[in-house]
C-alpha cells in the first residue's frame, strides 16, 4: 500500500473546521483547534466521491468522551463530552489503495460554572457620593465579564454605581471561548438621606 500522510493536503483533501461559539460562525484550516464541550461540525472536500472515506477520533472513548454522527461521509458532527485533547483524523483511500490522511488536534474545554458569592450592596448616600463596585467569585484561571442584562445585552467594563439609585449587573464566567450557561446578578443601591432644615428659635 502506498501511503501519503500530511497535515494539510490541498491537492486531494481540504479540511475545513467549523466552530460555533456564542452564536458566531467561524472557519479555520488550522491543524489545532480549541473548542467548548458540545457539538462541532467538521467537513472535507474529498478528492472523489467513489473513494473510501473514514472519520476517526483518537483519544478518549466513544460514547463516554465523544459521539460522532457519521464516519464515512464528507461531513460529520462530533459532540465533545469530556474535557481533554483529541485528534480528529480523516482518511481518504482510492481504488488503488493509496490514501491521504488529514489530522487536527482538538482541545475540548469545559464551560465554567456561573460566578458565585454575589454581594448585593445597599448604602445610604454620603455627603460626597461614594462608589459601589459589583463583585463575584470565580476559580483561578476563570475571568468575569459583566453585562447589563441576564442574557444578551451589552458588556459593562466597569460595573459600578456612583449616583443615588439602583442598578443590576450580571456576571458571566469565561474560560477561553467557553462561557457559563447562566449569569450571576449583583444589585447595587445608594439610597438618599433625609433632608432636614435647621430649626430656628428665639
Amino acid at each position: 500500500m502506498k501511503t501519503t500522510t500530511s497535515k494539510i493536503s490541498a491537492l486531494i483533501v481540504m479540511m475545513l473546521l467549523f466552530v460555533f461559539s456564542s452564536n458566531v460562525f467561524g472557519q479555520s484550516q488550522s491543524t489545532t483547534q480549541t473548542v467548548c464541550l458540545g457539538p462541532q461540525d467538521y467537513w472535507v472536500v474529498a478528492g472523489s466521491a467513489s473513494n473510501t472515506l473514514l472519520w476517526e477520533v483518537l483519544g478518549g472513548t466513544a460514547g463516554t468522551d465523544y459521539t460522532i454522527t457519521s464516519t464515512d461521509t464528507e461531513s460529520t458532527e462530533i459532540n465533545w463530552l469530556s474535557a481533554r485533547t483529541y485528534t480528529v483524523r480523516f482518511t481518504e483511500t482510492n481504488s488503488t489503495g493509496c490514501e491521504t490522511v488529514v489530522e487536527v488536534v482538538v482541545t475540548a474545554l469545559p464551560s465554567p460554572e456561573a460566578p458565585t458569592n454575589p454581594i448585593d450592596l445597599v448604602e445610604c448616600a454620603l455627603p460626597t457620593i461614594q462608589t459601589l463596585t459589583a463583585t463575584v467569585t470565580v476559580p483561578g484561571g476563570v475571568t468575569v465579564v459583566w453585562y447589563d442584562a441576564p442574557t444578551g445585552g451589552n458588556v459593562v467594563t466597569n460595573p459600578i454605581l456612583n449616583t443615588i439609585g439602583t442598578v443590576t449587573y450580571w456576571a458571566e464566567a469565561v474560560i477561553g471561548t467557553c462561557f457559563s450557561s447562566t449569569r450571576t446578578a449583583v444589585i447595587l443601591t445608594i439610597n438618599p438621606v433625609p433632608t432636614t432644615s435647621l430649626i430656628w428659635h428665639n
